[in-house]
């Protein structure tokens, strides 16, 4: 599984630039027989969401398959690092996983008097 989300995204006077970050996640079947009813999900211990969880597919032998997903980084006002996992399953068995830091960084910004 591949994920082509950011690993680094700053906040500004109180804001996160970017506040919701569209990616796609890709899975790759490397089995001579299809994958059905595959769901991607994401979660953070850190407060990042996803908006769009995107709808089961199926993904053919020696095939690849694509799901959007878009993060959604909280107003913070500290800097952390907040590990993103994502997860392949069919039904209840776990088929991929993948762990993403994804550093969020405190930029102040200094206004001369």
């Amino acid at each position: 599984m591949r994920w082509d989300v950011p690993d680094f995204v700053g906040v500004e006077q109180g804001f996160v630039v970017p506040q919701n970050i569209p990616s796609v996640v890709s899975t790759m079947n490397v089995t001579t027989s299809q994958k059905d009813n595959l769901v991607i999900a994401m979660s953070s211990a850190n407060g990042l969401t996803t908006s769009t969880f995107p709808a089961p597919f199926s993904i053919a032998a020696q095939n690849i398959g694509y799901a959007k997903l878009a993060l959604a980084v909280p107003e913070i006002y500290e800097n952390r690092v907040s590990d993103c996992i994502v997860t392949c399953k069919s039904g209840s068995v776990l088929v991929d996983s993948l762990v993403q830091p994804v550093f969020i960084l405190q930029r102040l910004c200094l206004t001369p008097d």
